[in-house]
C-alpha cells in the first residue's frame, strides 16, 4: 500500500491532537477534596456520641502514596494522633480508631497529611466537633 504524503500528515496531526487532548485531560483532572467522617455509636438519648466507645474514621479523596492521620483533641486539652492504615488505591479509607474508646468530653477531629518523617504537615479538613457523653 502506498499512502500519500497528505494522508500521512493528516494521520500524524490527528494522532498529535488526540495525544494533546489526553495529556490535557490528565493534567487538568483535579484531585477530589479530602473528606473525613467520624461515626460513633449514639448515646442513650440519640443526641450525642456514646462515651467509652471507639469511633470509626472514613472518607476519601486521598493520595494512596502519602500518609495521613486523624488528630483528635479534647476540650480539656488531651488528645491523640491516629495514623490511617487503610487508604486504598482509590484514596478511600474506613477504620476504627486505633486509640480505642473515647472518654466523655467534647472532641474535635481533623484530617492531616503527614510529611516523610511522620509529622503533621498540612491540615486537609476543617475541624469536626462531636460530644461524647
Amino acid at each position: 500500500m502506498d499512502y500519500s504524503v497528505f494522508t500521512m500528515r493528516t494521520l500524524y496531526t490527528l494522532f498529535a491532537l488526540i495525544s494533546l487532548i489526553l495529556v490535557t485531560l490528565v493534567v487538568t483532572s483535579a484531585q477530589p477534596n479530602p473528606t473525613l467522617d467520624v461515626a460513633c455509636a449514639p448515646d442513650a438519648s440519640n443526641t450525642n456520641c456514646a462515651a467509652n466507645m471507639t469511633p470509626t474514621f472514613s472518607g476519601g479523596g486521598l493520595n494512596s502514596h502519602k500518609d495521613y492521620a486523624v488528630v483528635a483533641t479534647q476540650l480539656l486539652g488531651n488528645g491523640f494522633i491516629d495514623v490511617l492504615s487503610s487508604v486504598d488505591k482509590q484514596g478511600n479509607y474506613s477504620e476504627g480508631s486505633s486509640d480505642g474508646a473515647i472518654a466523655p468530653d467534647t472532641w474535635t477531629f481533623t484530617l492531616w497529611e503527614l510529611d516523610h518523617s511522620g509529622n503533621l504537615n498540612k491540615q486537609l479538613t476543617p475541624p469536626q466537633t462531636l460530644i461524647f457523653d
